[in-house]
């Protein structure tokens, strides 16, 4: 019996391999996991600003919520800025 090995391409990280390839497909494959979570965190700022309704905001926040423990460590002040700007969209404040 003959083995053979099917090369799937390098891990690069657990945060790089679970970010949705249409991002990836936008960054540079030499970006580190701080430059990915800060990118990643702007896209969601710029998600909760985009004009719907606060249920779906919300929903897109929950579906990034497994990353945003990344972002914290990463870069605090975008984590602090993705809560304040759901919160205010929340409120029905425009920023």
């Amino acid at each position: 019996m003959t083995s053979f090995t099917i090369d799937t391409g390098p891990t690069f990280s657990p945060l790089r391999d679970r970010l949705p390839d249409w991002f990836l497909d936008q960054q540079p494959d030499t970006a580190t996991d701080a430059q990915l979570a800060f990118t990643y965190g702007q896209w969601l700022i710029a998600e909760a600003l985009r004009p719907k309704k606060a249920e779906t905001v919300r929903k897109h926040l929950l579906a990034a919520w497994w990353v945003l423990p990344i972002i914290a460590d990463h870069h605090p002040e975008v984590f602090d800025e993705i809560l304040c700007t759901f919160a205010l969209r929340v409120e029905g404040v425009e920023a």
